[in-house]
């Protein structure tokens, strides 16, 4: 199957297709093949969704059960890069949807866009060049054990990210002190000439992830999206919030829902998905696993904090959109270094 995959990859990488339907026709239905979808009982074109008064088609709707996913595709001369009318199109095709999509991509042959049911932006990236290895994440066998575990490891390094970037002042005050007590070096030159830098690796072809932001490294996964750092300002209801950390973003969204009386014990099982809750009335996700950052709300209800900062701004506005408040309720300003 590999090497079918790579050859179908490539051709779509060779190649400038004239319209969407040559890419659809030589690509992208090869493509779903070699990665072991039965192209007459799991693969379905063209399905149709009510999008306002009008019937709009998804290209593709795929898997079995209550694994399926999206496929868009654009044609070959057509920049998807941050291209918000595509992004656009794809989500409300996942949102509006009845069946069971949690997961969908653009692909124009030189880039595959990954989304997340309810982001506004993807959360994986790959282009031409790249390991294949976030493609076949979307394999039959693979899908969606493997992605999941993919962007919940660009989540931890986001995490990691902005912790780093967050904490970084407290941290070098730390290493000083440490290197002050060993080597008996005193304080005043080591402040002066000493630079701290942390880096994240996981992977040779992963960027290195410091005090400083990205650098190095030719992972697309991370190649396009924007990075910041901490929150500028949060204001929720009108309300200026004075917060430290991005999770509190979710925090603070949930205890004014409290406050409202909307989010109890007795209406907080709120998923993001087919797998995980954002809140529960205790802290296991719908597939039995434990809440990795658990925190208890002023009610009980426990709130899943193991979210980068993008991903806690998009969960606040889930959670404020499933008791009826619309997405600007917040705003959220970012800050990088």
């Amino acid at each position: 199957m590999i090497n079918d995959l790579q050859q179908v990859i490539e051709n779509g990488c060779k190649y400038e297709f004239r319209n969407e339907s040559e890419l659809r026709e030589k690509v992208v239905s090869e493509l779903l093949k070699s990665l072991g979808w039965d192209p007459f009982t799991e693969v379905r074109h063209e399905v149709s969704v009510p999008v306002g008064t009008e019937l709009l088609k998804m290209d593709y709707l795929v898997g079995i059960k209550e694994s399926k996913f999206v496929i868009e595709a654009k044609r070959s001369t057509l920049n998807i890069i941050n291209n918000n009318n595509a992004y656009g199109q794809l989500i409300s095709y996942m949102k509006l949807t009845k069946e069971p999509v949690d997961y969908g991509f653009i692909y124009n042959g030189k880039n595959f866009l990954i989304f997340r049911k309810n982001d506004e932006k993807p959360v994986l990236e790959w282009a031409c060049g790249d390991p294949i290895s976030i493609i076949e994440t979307f394999s039959k066998k693979n899908f969606p054990g493997k992605l999941e575990e993919m962007i919940e490891d660009q989540t931890n390094r986001e995490i990691v990210s902005e912790f780093i970037s967050e904490e970084k002042d407290s941290l070098k005050r730390t290493i000083i002190s440490e290197i002050e007590k060993k080597t008996n070096t005193p304080r005043d030159f080591l402040e002066k000439n000493l630079e701290v830098t942390l880096e994240l690796i996981s992977d040779i072809n992963d960027p290195m992830i410091t005090a400083n932001g990205v650098s190095g490294g030719n992972n697309a996964r991370v190649r396009n999206r924007k990075r910041s750092f901490h929150v500028s300002k949060f204001v929720i209801g009108g309300e200026l919030h004075k917060i430290k950390h991005s999770n509190e973003i979710l925090i603070d969204t949930a205890e004014w829902l409290i406050k409202k009386g909307k989010l109890t014990l007795s209406n907080c099982k709120i998923t993001s998905g087919s797998i995980r809750y954002i809140t529960n009335d205790a802290p296991y996700h719908q597939n039995g696993s434990s809440f990795r950052m658990p925190y208890n709300l002023s009610n009980g209800v426990f709130i899943e904090l193991h979210n980068s900062g993008a991903r806690s701004e998009s969960l606040a506005k889930m959670l404020l959109a499933r008791f009826g408040y619309p997405e600007d309720t917040i705003q959220v300003e970012w800050g990088g270094n």
